[in-house]
């Protein structure tokens, strides 16, 4: 992650990179610092990633509600004991992915990192891709263009 801070900062520093409009240069440090601070690549907070694959999400809530229900006693959650257990059994999985093939669990989940590591690895068309997939979705376009011409100009 440190690297891929190093070109995010360059976004941060470019004087065109669009920032909130009436944004005080102090609110902008700080906006930086934390943008800059992360150096996680990701965080089982998705638990949706472990839903069978003709499971709805609706059946899988159902099932595995622990982490997604606000609940003030915990006997409210149906078979608490079996959702912790399985709650488990999701992370070691999850753990279990990402070391079977760190690299690619880093492209298919990630953004940032995910276009640092294709342009490491030489791997243009795909980095490409990659791009364009996130363009369509991003909420922070703007930051992703910016990042994507300081990683790719040299």
């Amino acid at each position: 992650m440190k690297e891929v801070n190093e070109v995010l900062k360059k976004v941060w520093l470019d004087e065109d990179f669009i920032r909130l409009e009436d944004s005080s240069d102090e609110m902008i440090k700080y906006a930086m610092k934390l943008r800059l601070s992360n150096f996680s690549l990701g965080m089982v907070t998705d638990w949706r990633d472990f839903k069978e694959e003709n499971e709805s999400l609706s059946d899988f809530r159902d099932r595995f509600s622990i982490w997604v229900t606000a609940f003030n006693d915990i006997n409210e959650i149906p078979n608490w004991k079996a959702q912790l257990v399985q709650s488990v059994l999701f992370t070691e999985k999850w753990v279990s992915d990402i070391q079977s093939n760190q690299e690619q669990w880093i492209i298919n989940h990630t953004a940032y990192p995910a276009l640092y590591l294709l342009k490491k690895q030489n791997r243009i068309i795909e980095l490409n891709e990659k791009y364009n997939y996130l363009l369509k979705g991003s909420f922070y376009k703007n930051e992703l263009i910016f990042f994507y011409k300081y990683l790719t100009e040299s």
